[in-house]
């Protein structure tokens, strides 16, 4: 006896594609390897009332009359909240910044980390890229002795003010530099001790006069009290950038990354979109700008879950849109996903009639 099998989806995908073709009922079943009986009684029980077949219309009327078949996990993150979480994921964002971005905001979901992480590890394992690095690769001790400037005179960030220290006021820098590939353009970074507001800039050349010409640029408008270094060759000649911003530069204690905590963690959050060795004279100033938008409106766990643009700017900017706007955005990511199924199984697609309610949010 043959063992029994329901159709599935791809197998639907491949009736709607040959039903549009003009083929017979027993084309069909020859095609997907069932009895001709399978394809009429799927045309007669899963059509529309129009007597119309639409390959996902059918997943949906088959899987409503097995409602005793439910998956192993029970599934909490469905219709508007799931895309409003696909969204988040893709700009980034970790599951803890997600749910409690939804409290601060009091959005009417309410969904916590855990679950988020139990969605995406068995119902949507394509978002695992989206999550951050969680283990960090065993490195080689000793190596070559870094250049720095150790023996030369400079001021430590034991002269810096209390309300540096204690982040009371911004105003106070951190600046380092996020090296590509070896021996072309690096990434400047310089982060806001008290409000984590981040700027980015792409330099050519690791030399102090070029790293220090673009600091100045990239500081131009913002409050500048102090900024703090570590103690590479490309911070030097400190007493003319001091000049120039008419405020103090520190230096924290030779390996001691710990005392610049705030932009090594602003460089772990670039390092998502910018890995190791990756070569920057093939990005551009706009994508970095993209990015750093990106991390300035992510909701930071250290400013009770606002971002760095709200507490820098003092402005509140929303993060949870409208239900019409992730209806509107769900139904676009169905029928994208619905085009490369159908183009994979058939090697055609043809277009379904958009829902009115669609059609009007379009327009």
């Amino acid at each position: 006896m043959r063992e029994y099998h329901r159709l599935t989806l791809e197998q639907r995908i491949i009736i709607f594609g040959l039903l549009a073709k003009g083929k017979r009922r027993i084309e069909i079943a020859r095609e997907i390897g069932c009895h001709r009986s399978t394809i009429s009684r799927e045309l007669k029980r899963n059509s529309n009332r129009k007597g119309n077949y639409n390959a996902l219309g059918a997943q949906g009327y088959a899987r409503a009359r097995r409602p005793h078949l439910v998956l192993d996990y029970k599934r909490k993150i469905e219709g508007l909240l799931e895309e409003h979480v696909r969204q988040m994921l893709e700009q980034k964002m970790s599951p803890v910044q997600i749910s409690e971005r939804l409290k601060l905001e009091k959005a009417k979901w309410s969904v916590s980390h855990e679950t988020i992480y139990k969605w995406i590890y068995k119902l949507s394992p394509e978002y695992k890229s989206c999550l951050r690095w969680k283990s960090r690769c065993r490195q080689k001790r000793g190596g070559r002795p870094r250049r720095g400037l150790h023996l030369l005179p400079r001021k430590l960030i034991d002269e810096r003010s209390k309300q540096a220290n204690c982040r009371l006021e911004p105003g106070h820098w951190e600046r380092d530099l996020l090296e590509g590939r070896r021996g072309g353009p690096a990434l400047l970074v310089i982060v806001d001790r008290s409000t984590r507001f981040t700027i980015m800039r792409k330099v050519q050349s690791k030399h102090c006069r070029e790293v220090n010409k673009i600091t100045v640029a990239a500081l131009k408008g913002q409050v500048v009290k102090s900024i703090t270094n570590d103690n590479g060759v490309e911070f030097g000649n400190w007493a003319e950038l001091e000049e120039k911003l008419t405020s103090p530069i520190y230096y924290c204690h030779p390996y001691c990354s710990s005392e610049r905590g705030s932009v090594e963690n602003t460089n772990g959050l670039i390092r998502q979109f910018f890995p190791k060795h990756c070569d920057f004279k093939q990005i551009g100033d706009d994508e970095i700008s993209k990015i750093q938008d990106n991390i300035n409106h992510r909701p930071r766990k250290t400013l009770d879950y606002r971002s760095a643009l709200e507490v820098h700017e003092k402005v509140i900017t929303k993060l949870v849109y409208s239900d019409s706007y992730y209806y509107k955005y769900a139904r676009i990511r169905e029928e994208l996903s619905f085009k490369e199924a159908m183009i994979r199984e058939t090697g055609i697609f043809i277009p379904r009639k958009k829902p009115e309610m669609l059609v009007a949010l379009e327009n």
